[in-house]
């Protein structure tokens, strides 16, 4: 049951940082980031509870991160140039 819980939160993460970068918000910054901490927590509780092969598991999980985190630095970034072209 955990699986299938952290499948969804790592695919509804992923889907949220694209959303983020096509239409920045920073309600959809929180989202994101609190989806990429549960994926991480849900993750973690898999390696301890399942004892898989840590290797294979920590290179799927960092490629997640690379490209989630990617995605949301992008967005934060489209933010800012957003909002301080609002305050001129």
């Amino acid at each position: 049951m955990m699986l299938i819980i952290h499948i969804g939160v790592a695919l509804s993460s992923i889907l949220a940082a694209g959303y983020l970068y096509l239409n920045p918000s920073k309600n959809a910054l929180r989202l994101s980031k609190f989806l990429v901490a549960a994926t991480l927590v849900t993750g973690t509780y898999l390696i301890f509870s399942l004892q898989v092969n840590l290797l294979r598991v920590c290179a799927v999980g960092l490629v997640y991160l690379t490209i989630v985190t990617y995605l949301i630095f992008l967005a934060h970034r489209k933010l800012a140039l957003e909002s301080s072209f609002s305050r001129k």
